[in-house]
C-alpha cells in the first residue's frame, strides 16, 4: 500500500477499528481479515494488532497470534486486552498454566505497572494462589499508592482468609477518602451482614441505591435483610420485585423474592420462586426455604424431602433449625 492509499486508513482509524469489531461480531471473518490487513499496512496500531491476534486465535494459529499481541504490548504496555487474549490463547490450547507463567514474566518486566500487577493477581486468585496474589497486589500498591482496585482486591482476599477486621479497616479507609466508592461500600455492607449487624448493612445498601438505583446486589441483599422485619416487608417486596425485573433468571433474586413473600405469609405465591431458585442453583439455604414453604402449606412429605437435602448440603445453617421447628409443630399438632 502506497502513502496515498494508506492515508484514509490513518485518518479514519477509529471508525475502521469499530467496523472491524462489528464484522467480527457478525462472524464475517473473511471481510474482517481483509480490512485488518489493509489497516495494518497503513498503521500497526494496538487495536488492529489485537484484531489480527483475535482472528489468528480463531484460526488456531496461536504462535502468530501471540506475536501480534507482543507487538501490541510493546506499543501499549498496560493494555490488558492483550494480556487477556494471550491468556485465552493458552487456555484454548489447554495450557492455562503457561498463560499464567507468561503473565508472571510480563509482570516482572513491568514492576511499576499497577494494572499489570492487578491482572496477575486476578489470575493467581483464580488459581488458588492467594499468597502470590497478595504479593502482586502489594506490588500494585507500591507502583501506585492510589490504585484503589488493589485495595479492594486485598480486602476481598482478607475476607476470604477470615481477616475481616483487616478488610474492614481497608474498606473504611477507602470510604473516608472517597464516600462515592460504591464497590467499597458494598463490600463493607456485606461484612456487616455476615456479622449480623443488619442495621449497618441496611444503611450501607440504601446509600448504594441512592447513587445507583439499579445495583442488583444491593437491591437483593437489602430486600433479604428487610424481609425479617414485619414493619418493612412491603418495602422489602418492592426491592425484591425490582431485582427480579433486572435479573429475571437469577436464582439468588428468585430466592429472595420467594423468601419475602414467605415472610409475608403468602406461601402459595412464594412457592414458584423458591422452587425455581432451588432447582437452578440448589444450596442448603434455598432448600430450607423451599422446605419451609411446603411445610407451611401442609405438604409434609415434600417439606421433609427438601429439609433432608438441605441437611446433606450444610447441616449447620440456622434455617435448618427453623424448618425443623415447623415440622415439629406439625407433628405435635396431630
Amino acid at each position: 500500500m502506497n502513502a496515498r492509499e494508506a492515508q484514509p486508513y490513518r485518518n479514519n482509524m477509529a471508525f475502521l477499528v469499530q467496523r472491524n469489531w462489528a464484522l467480527l461480531t457478525l462472524n464475517q471473518t473473511g471481510e474482517a481479515r481483509q480490512e485488518v490487513d489493509r489497516g495494518l499496512a497503513a498503521l500497526r496500531s494496538p487495536d488492529l494488532l489485537l484484531q489480527d491476534a483475535f482472528l489468528k486465535v480463531r484460526q488456531k494459529d496461536y504462535s502468530a497470534a501471540r506475536a501480534s499481541l507482543v507487538e501490541a504490548l510493546n506499543r501499549s504496555p498496560e493494555d490488558l486486552r492483550m494480556l487477556r487474549l494471550m491468556v485465552a490463547s493458552y487456555a484454548a490450547q489447554k495450557q492455562p498454566a503457561d498463560g499464567v507463567r507468561m503473565v508472571e514474566e510480563y509482570a516482572r518486566q513491568h514492576p511499576k505497572s499497577a494494572p499489570v500487577q492487578q491482572f496477575l493477581a486476578g489470575l493467581l486468585i483464580a488459581g488458588g494462589h492467594r499468597a502470590e496474589a497478595r504479593a502482586a497486589l502489594l506490588a500494585a500498591k507500591t507502583a501506585d499508592p492510589k490504585f484503589t482496585q488493589a485495595d479492594l482486591a486485598l480486602a476481598q482476599l482478607d475476607i476470604a482468609e477470615g481477616h475481616v477486621n483487616e478488610a474492614t479497616q481497608t474498606l473504611s479507609k477507602l470510604l473516608a477518602q472517597n464516600p462515592k466508592n460504591l464497590a467499597a461500600r458494598l463490600m463493607l455492607a456485606g461484612i456487616e451482614d455476615s456479622r449480623g449487624n443488619r442495621t449497618s448493612a441496611i444503611d450501607g445498601y440504601k446509600k448504594i441505591l441512592e447513587a445507583q438505583p439499579a445495583n442488583l446486589l444491593a437491591l437483593n441483599n437489602l430486600a433479604y435483610d428487610l424481609a425479617d422485619d414485619k414493619e418493612h416487608q412491603d418495602e422489602a417486596l418492592r426491592y425484591a420485585q425490582k431485582a427480579v425485573e433486572l435479573a429475571p433468571d437469577a436464582p439468588a433474586v428468585e430466592n429472595t423474592l420467594g423468601w419475602v413473600l414467605y415472610q409475608k405469609g403468602l406461601y402459595n405465591m412464594a412457592l414458584p420462586h423458591l422452587e425455581k431458585a432451588a432447582e437452578k442453583e440448589p444450596t442448603a439455604r434455598r432448600k430450607c426455604h423451599l422446605s419451609m414453604a411446603y411445610l407451611k402449606m401442609g405438604e409434609q412429605e415434600r417439606g421433609e424431602k427438601h429439609l433432608a437435602a438441605a441437611m446433606k448440603l450444610d447441616p449447620g445453617i440456622p434455617e435448618i433449625r427453623a424448618a425443623q421447628q415447623i415440622l415439629d409443630e406439625m407433628q405435635g399438632g396431630r
